[in-house]
């Protein structure tokens, strides 16, 4: 049986090596390419930035909170109807336009949470509540909670 070389000089690794670096970059610059023309980059929809306030508020002396103001302090506008308040399991659309500066009031009326929009509220304690303001991409595919707040007991 012949001897073999095992000490050869390795001129046929390099090619092969290229060529797969070669075939590899061109396979990862189509997946890119590709990408940007389909538009598949622009799909998953950006959650908004803003800060919201969150106080109770008490329109009687019991000094029980009556109801939360939710303030939109800075940051993105939202269109109408996404923006929404969830508290006691119920949850309210904040029906207009968000923008910076605009408040929504939630009562608690007879416990059922609802909402003044003329300023009135009930006397009925929302103590212990939890609120939430979550913003619904307009596909409804992605919810994202902007704010949260526990109202004192």
């Amino acid at each position: 049986m012949p001897a073999r070389n095992l000490t050869g000089d390795g001129r046929a690794v390099s090619p092969v090596i290229g060529a797969v670096l070669m075939v590899a970059i061109t396979v990862i610059l189509a997946a890119l390419i590709g990408t940007f023309v389909l538009g598949l980059s622009d799909s998953a929809e950006e959650t908004p930035q803003a800060s919201f306030s969150l106080e109770p508020y008490d329109d009687d002396a019991d000094n029980d909170p009556d109801a939360v103001v939710i303030t939109h302090e800075s940051g993105d506008r939202f269109p109408a109807g996404t923006v929404t308040v969830r508290a006691a399991g119920d949850t309210f659309s904040w029906g207009s336009a968000v923008s910076a500066g605009d408040s929504f009031v939630v009562a608690d009326s007879g416990g059922a949470t609802g909402i003044s929009s003329d300023g009135t509220l009930s006397s009925t304690d929302v103590s212990g509540e939890t609120f939430r303001v979550i913003y619904t991409s307009s596909g409804g595919d992605q919810t994202t909670v902007l704010a949260t707040y526990e109202v004192p007991s």
